[in-house]
């Protein structure tokens, strides 16, 4: 079962060209990972923010979340079976978000990537025991 009280902050960059990046929340339902994110411009110190906004991806949709470390940053990889299943999330591409995560949240991300990971397997060995 999913813990649901796991929250993580995270950064986009780079958006329209690095113009803009969003900044927001990721956090974990009992059947879907939830995005809670606003995209704010680059050009004027952020004084211009676009209305929150929420997306919601079931965990039946997504193929992985991977949590990657480098010398200089983090960052939480959503992989989604289809790419509508990332549609409006900003800086998606090719069925993949890339979260940027800062060091002091660096642990709960570890733990939402894991928690999602067993999640998904669980489900999978359910399909592959229907299919018997």
């Amino acid at each position: 079962m999913l813990q649901p009280h796991i929250r993580v902050p995270f950064i986009i960059d780079d958006i329209y060209g690095g113009f803009a990046k969003a900044s927001g929340l990721l956090r974990i339902e009992s059947d879907a990972l939830l995005l809670e994110f606003q995209v704010q411009e680059n050009l004027f110190g952020g004084l211009m923010k676009g209305k929150p906004k929420v997306f919601r991806i079931p965990i039946t949709a997504l193929d992985s979340v991977e949590f990657k470390k480098t010398w200089f940053n983090s960052k939480l990889i959503i992989r989604v079976m289809r790419l509508r299943d990332l549609d409006g999330v900003p800086g998606a591409q090719e069925g993949e978000a890339k979260l940027k995560i800062r060091k002091q949240d660096r642990e709960r991300a570890k733990e939402i990537a894991s928690q999602v990971s067993i999640r998904l397997s669980e489900i999978r060995l359910s399909q592959m025991d229907d299919l018997e």
